[in-house]
């Protein structure tokens, strides 16, 4: 078990701020979902949960081998959206965007291996020059936020063959799960998109150059059973930190 532990890269997971409206989760506090770290262990890592410390920026950075930037619920930069799309905060502003930003910018600039999930992702791509849709409704048809049973898939996305998803997990059509209002809708030249819903939205974009920096608008840490295309996302995190 000792060897066990030193032969996993170590990987950072960033957590999410919950407030909530019963008696225990109104007062502020950090929660992750545990499939992201089960995820990552069953690809041979190591997790280590981030809090958002300012303060403790540069020391994870110099002990973390890898980074998964999770989903959740938080306000981003209003500039992040394109004109006429406004966020659905308010322009409120928030604690987690700000640090995710630092840590990831700060983690691209050391090539560490980045998978980015959900807002992840959205965080990925607004670093490198993308523009976000606040509310994504049905406008295509489709609906992206799926009432409940996050593990079931909803919908398929198309995977290109020149991806590294395609290379990971297989080329074609995927069955994803689908739990966000908010997409990218301006891809920049720094981003490759690797797969799209039906309706067009952008469901993965990787940043060629980097060692592995990876988005996936969907939740893999839902569907990464043994032998799942989605499984192969933490398994290529995990390989390439070993490369």
């Amino acid at each position: 078990m000792h060897r066990d532990c030193h032969s996993r890269p170590l990987i950072g997971i960033v957590l999410d701020w919950v407030q909530g409206a019963d008696d225990y989760s109104r007062y502020p506090h950090y929660a992750l979902n545990d499939r992201y770290f089960s995820a990552v262990t069953d690809a041979g890592g190591l997790p280590l949960a981030i809090p958002h410390l300012p303060a403790l920026l540069e020391s994870v950075l110099a002990r973390v081998q890898g980074l998964v930037l999770p989903g959740g619920d938080y306000p981003f930069p209003a500039d992040w959206y394109e004109p006429g799309h406004a966020t659905p905060y308010g322009g409120v502003r928030s604690a987690r965007a700000d640090f995710d930003i630092a840590l990831l910018h700060a983690a691209l600039e050391r090539n560490l291996p980045v998978l980015g999930i959900c807002a992840g992702m959205q965080v990925l791509g607004a670093l490198h020059g993308c523009r976000l849709h606040g509310d994504l409704g049905k406008d295509g048809g489709l609906s992206h936020r799926q009432p409940a049973f996050p593990e079931a898939p909803v919908h398929t996305v198309a995977v290109t063959e020149d991806s590294l998803l395609g290379q990971l997990g297989g080329a074609g059509e995927w069955r994803v799960n689908s739990i966000h209002n908010e997409a990218i809708t301006q891809v920049s030249r720094q981003v490759r998109v690797g797969a799209r819903a039906p309706d067009g939205v952008v469901e993965a974009i990787e940043i060629p150059g980097k060692r592995f920096a990876v988005g996936v608008q969907w939740h893999p840490e839902w569907l990464a059973g043994p032998d799942s295309p989605h499984a192969a996302l933490f398994h290529g995190l995990v390989a390439a930190i070993k490369a």
